[in-house]
Order: C-alpha cells, then sequence, then structure tokens
C-alpha cells in the first residue's frame, strides 16, 4: 500500500472520516501531504481546528511510524505530514520500474556533438551535452537500449 493511501486510512480511522483533503502542497517546506481535516471535523466536536489537530497527531504518529518522519502543525488547522526518505526513494522505485513507455526494449542511437578543435568554445556546447546526457538517462529509464556517439570535430 502506498504512503498515500497510508495516511488517508489512518486519518479515516482517527478521524471518523468526512470530506476532507489530503493532498500535496504547492510549497515543499510544507510536507509531502497536507490535509484539512482539522478545519472538517472541528465544527462537529465544537472546538478550535487548532485543538482538533493537537488533539489527533500523537494517535497518527503512532499509526504512521513506518510510514511518516514527523506530522505538524501548521498555521490554525492544517496538517502536515513528511514522509520517511526510504519511503519516498521505495514508491519513487516501484514507479520508475513500472513504467512501460514506447522506447521499452528498442535500440536507441543518441549522437552528441563534440566541439571543433579549431574554433572558439561557447556554452552551446556546453548545453548540446547536457541536454544529450538527459535523453541518454530518460531513455535509459523508460526502457531503452542507449547506444552513444560523438563525433570528434571537423578535422579533415
Amino acid at each position: 500500500m502506498k504512503s498515500y493511501e497510508k495516511i488517508k486510512e489512518a486519518l479515516n480511522e482517527i478521524a471518523g472520516g468526512g470530506n476532507f483533503a489530503l493532498s500535496i502542497p504547492e510549497e515543499i517546506s510544507h510536507g509531502d501531504y497536507a490535509t484539512n481535516i482539522a478545519f472538517i471535523r472541528a465544527r462537529e466536536e465544537k472546538i478550535s481546528p487548532k485543538d482538533f489537530a493537537e488533539k489527533i497527531i500523537p494517535t497518527l504518529q503512532e499509526k504512521l511510524s513506518n510510514v511518516v518522519s514527523d506530522i505538524q502543525l501548521a498555521g490554525v488547522g492544517f496538517i502536515n505530514f513528511y514522509l520517511k526518505d526510504e519511503i519516498v526513494r521505495e514508491e519513487n522505485n516501484k514507479e520508475i520500474k513500472s513504467l512501460e513507455t514506447k522506447y521499452t526494449n528498442k535500440n536507441i542511437l543518441v549522437e552528441h556533438s563534440s566541439p571543433n578543435l579549431f574554433k572558439p568554445f561557447s556554452v552551446g556546447h556546453l548545453m548540446n551535452n547536457f541536454v544529450g546526457e538527459f535523453i541518454v538517462c530518460a531513455t535509459k529509464i523508460g526502457g531503452g537500449n542507449i547506444k552513444t556517439m560523438a563525433f570528434p570535430s571537423d578535422i579533415s
């Protein structure tokens, strides 16, 4: 089960469901996931969202200790979840391995340019190599069989 589902399940168990959001915050400093459940449930319990969040955070930390490294109260009641590094790596690796692309098991040749030794070098030469290396790496992740080739200048 992915971390998203585990967090959503724990929130449903602890807070009794409701129509809350569990989303990826726009600001990376706000964690890997954030929820507004305290705003939804606090009205029903007639307490402030901040008090409700403070009430459920210890239980969430206990239930999600194998997935989450930290859970923080933000602002007046948002709850931010910070995933453990190994969980993020594991989920990313699963995503990468499950990629099936149009490049899977295809033979692909990527030609890199080589600057002319008798002309001035420029940033364009460097950019061209960066783009070529990116294409190589991305296509490898997509399952392609990559061969690279460079032409060493245009000396006659």
